[in-house]
């Protein structure tokens, strides 16, 4: 059954659409790409280095993509990045196919494809609350946080058959055409009201970011609290389960399925953000997160294979729960006028939790056991968790009156 909000909201049916087509793209792409430069006769390294070339627009420029996305039209922002994205998915295809391929021009294009999200990530993250009613703000974001969660899962498992029957090259060519199908339904969007472009230097709309996120505590302390997260999860669950899955896990089929059942966690998750109505829901949220630092400890501790299957399922439940309150709060609480600035704040955190946890790994690999460092990161998760849910900013936060709802400018 389609939920309401699609069948009555056009504007939003076509949002949901285009971003629900970004998300399977965004999927395929991880996949793809690490094949494509080894058919370019890459080694290990040199698939790190152009995965790290695409990521590296987004934590240079991803705060100056907040400005643009406030101080712009959202759906024309998002529109020509994915197109970009798509331009460097078919220079990276045409090189693959004619055999012209080299590591140095398939990290240009990586690079294009970081320059194109650093502008869509925060431009997006900024434009529900203009399709839609403060009312439906929350069914809203759950329904496009469970569309992504779903797509990404199946996306990634297409992203692989591809690459098995028909290559790198038309792969890349056919998530290119995915790239540029997306946009035709954020252009079909009509105009809607949005606030005249700030007359102001970039610098200074940087400055105006800054004191809107230093100046809401919550925001601050929640985004301190994400890149404590997402950290220990990248540490833990991207770097550090690769290293033992054969023998804690049943080898990468195990580890997959435990990823799998995270993600089936999730879309628990972002549907229970529309059923649940908490007195303080982005407190629950953050409370939510201590499910990681269980699971973390479990498998420090090598805890049996079953146990763990549901543990990650209520971890993943957990993540995306907080993750789409945060989102809902940030929509009904914040300036529209400084919403993608304040949403490129949170993105930042979760692209440099990468390099963090990598930099964070290399001393601990070489002094802890992995159930050690297993142990370790479940302290650190747990123990930030604690400590950011007994601030006063968190703990005092809760739902937000229908006055300022109307009220936002």
């Amino acid at each position: 059954m389609v939920p309401e909000l699609l069948r009555t909201n056009r504007n939003f049916r076509l949002y949901f659409i285009g971003r629900s087509i970004t998300a399977l793209t965004l999927a395929i792409g991880p996949v793809v790409l690490p094949f494509a430069v080894l058919a370019a006769h890459g080694s290990a390294t040199s698939v790190a280095t152009v995965l790290t070339a695409q990521e590296a627009p987004i934590i240079v420029l991803v705060l100056i993509g907040g400005v643009l996305g406030d101080r712009y039209e959202r759906m024309t922002i998002l529109a020509g990045a994915n197109t970009l994205s798509s331009v460097a998915q078919f220079i990276m295809a045409a090189l693959l196919l004619t055999h012209t391929a080299e590591v140095p021009t398939l990290l240009a294009a990586a690079l294009l494809s970081g320059l194109a999200a650093a502008v869509a990530l925060p431009a997006g993250a900024g434009f529900v609350s203009y399709l839609v009613e403060p009312p439906d703000v929350a069914q809203a974001q759950a329904l496009l946080s469970a569309s992504r969660t779903a797509v990404m899962v199946g996306g990634a498992a297409l992203g692989g058959v591809m690459v098995s029957f028909v290559g790198p090259g038309v792969a890349l060519l056919l998530n290119g055409v995915f790239f540029i199908s997306s946009t035709v339904p954020l252009l079909l969007i009509k105009p809607v009201e949005t606030d005249p472009p700030p007359s102001v230097s970039l610098v200074r709309s940087l400055g105006e970011g800054w004191r809107e996120f230093w100046g809401k505590r919550w925001i601050a302390v929640t985004v301190g609290q994400t890149l404590s997260y997402t950290t220990c999860m990248v540490a833990g669950f991207q770097i550090l389960a690769p290293t033992i899955a054969s023998e804690r896990f049943n080898g990468a089929a195990g580890l997959g399925l435990l990823m799998s059942a995270r993600a089936l966690g999730g879309l628990l998750g972002a549907t229970g953000a529309v059923g649940l109505r908490p007195r303080r829901p982005l407190f629950l949220g953050q409370l939510c997160l201590l499910a990681q630092g269980a699971i973390l400890a479990m498998m420090g501790l090598s805890l049996p294979y079953p146990l763990l299957i549901g543990a990650i399922i209520l971890d993943g439940a957990a993540a995306e729960y907080f993750m789409t309150v945060w989102h809902i709060s940030v929509q009904l609480r914040v300036s529209r006028g400084l919403l993608s600035r304040m949403n490129s704040y949170f993105t930042l955190i979760q692209y440099c939790s990468t390099p963090l946890a990598a930099a964070l790994m290399i001393p601990l690999s070489g002094h802890l056991s992995a159930s050690s460092t297993f142990l370790l990161l479940a302290g650190v998760t747990l123990g930030a968790t604690t400590l950011i849910t007994s601030l006063p900013p968190v703990r005092g936060l809760g739902p937000v009156p229908a006055a300022e709802r109307a009220g936002r400018t």
